[in-house]
This record gives structure tokens, C-alpha cells and sequence, in this order.
């Protein structure tokens, strides 16, 4: 029995041997500066892994052991993303709007999409005009009188996601940002940011 045992422990030992090893290869393997975003502080010092998202306040990243890493924005000199693969994932991305009380123009990154929306309109190819980490988008809404509402959609490769606040159909005033969806004027909205990654094919709307 004592030898027997011995035996299994020396088969473990040489088992986890393997594997460890294995793991370090991979490890190795994936660990090419090409292949991962970098983020530099300010003091110098710098994280290697796959961003996920940057605003106004944090950098949110998966470090090399899968970890999420979250950083103040202040600390961060610069990003750095990783090469984008000669063979992206196609995608198409779309936007529509279903309707603003009483209007609304539509900006992305500053460039004008939609001016003075009011009721469904056809869909927008915007393919070209996302670009690789945050994308800003702009309502200014126009209200004249009662309450104000918008009402959007994001397509992205047939994939539709709403864009709403209210509904301006069912005079529901839209109630974000601290506003109380009945004043009156011109309103600038503060951004909605739409998550782009071109390497994975991957587009979402930031929560």
C-alpha cells in the first residue's frame, strides 16, 4: 500500500508537471505586445490587456490573467490599442429614428447625423463613421411646448437595440439626467456611448 501510494503521488507530481508547462506555452504564446492594448499611467508605469471601455472617469480593461483592472481616468497618459487583424469580423451598423417630441437632431463623434427628427425614419447606414473604442452620441431636442421625448434605434448586423427615453408618441416626458421631461427650449443631452471593438466585430451600447 505505501508503495502503491507513492506511485499516484509521482503520477500527480508528473501531471502537474505537464500541465503547468502547458500553461506557461499558452501563456507565452499570447503574451506579444501586438496582441494586447496597453494603457500607460502617468507615472510611468504601464498595464497590458483587452480594453473594454474608457469614459469620462475610468479605463476598464482584462488584464493577462483575466482580471478586471479598473483605472482612474486621471492616472492614464495614454492608450495604446492592439493591431487590428487583417481579417476583422465583418459588421454593419445602422441607426433609425422612431421618433422625438417635438424634434431632435442626432449627432455622432460631432458629425450631424439627423436633423429635426419628428417621426420614423429609414435606416442609416453608420458603418463607416464608428471608429475603434468610444463613440459619442448627441440628441439636442427641441421642445416647444408639454413634455419632450426620443425614441432610437442601434442595428448592428440585424441586431436591433432601443435608444429611448419617454416615448414621444404616448406624450411620455423623458425623465434622465435629472431633467423632468417638460421644460422647454433647446435641450443638449449628455452623451449616449456606443462601444466599438473593429478586431472582434463586437458594437454595444455602453451602460
Amino acid at each position: 500500500m505505501v508503495r502503491s501510494s507513492r506511485y499516484r503521488v509521482k503520477l500527480r507530481s508528473w501531471f502537474g508537471s505537464i500541465v503547468l508547462g502547458w500553461a506557461a506555452v499558452c501563456a507565452g504564446a499570447a503574451s506579444d505586445p501586438a496582441d494586447w492594448d496597453r494603457i500607460e499611467r502617468r507615472d510611468g508605469s504601464t498595464v497590458e490587456g483587452r480594453l473594454l471601455r474608457v469614459d469620462d472617469e475610468t479605463v476598464v480593461l482584462r488584464g493577462l490573467t483575466g482580471k478586471t483592472i479598473r483605472l482612474e481616468r486621471a492616472q492614464v497618459a495614454t492608450i495604446r490599442l492592439a493591431a487590428t487583424p487583417a481579417a476583422a469580423p465583418p459588421w454593419r451598423v445602422e441607426l433609425r429614428a422612431v421618433g422625438a417630441n417635438d424634434s431632435a437632431d442626432v449627432f455622432l463623434n460631432g458629425e450631424t447625423l439627423l436633423r429635426e427628427v419628428r417621426t420614423q425614419g429609414e435606416w442609416l447606414d453608420i458603418t463607416d463613421r464608428i471608429k475603434t473604442g468610444n463613440n459619442e452620441l448627441r440628441l439636442r431636442i427641441r421642445n416647444e411646448r408639454a413634455s419632450w421625448a426620443y425614441d432610437l434605434t442601434l442595428r448592428v448586423n440585424g441586431v436591433a437595440t432601443p435608444i429611448r427615453c419617454g416615448s414621444p408618441t404616448r406624450a411620455k416626458p423623458c425623465t434622465c439626467c435629472g431633467l423632468t421631461g417638460e421644460e422647454v427650449g433647446v435641450l443638449d443631452l449628455p452623451p449616449i456611448w456606443i462601444w466599438a471593438d473593429r478586431a472582434a466585430g463586437v458594437v454595444e451600447l455602453v451602460p
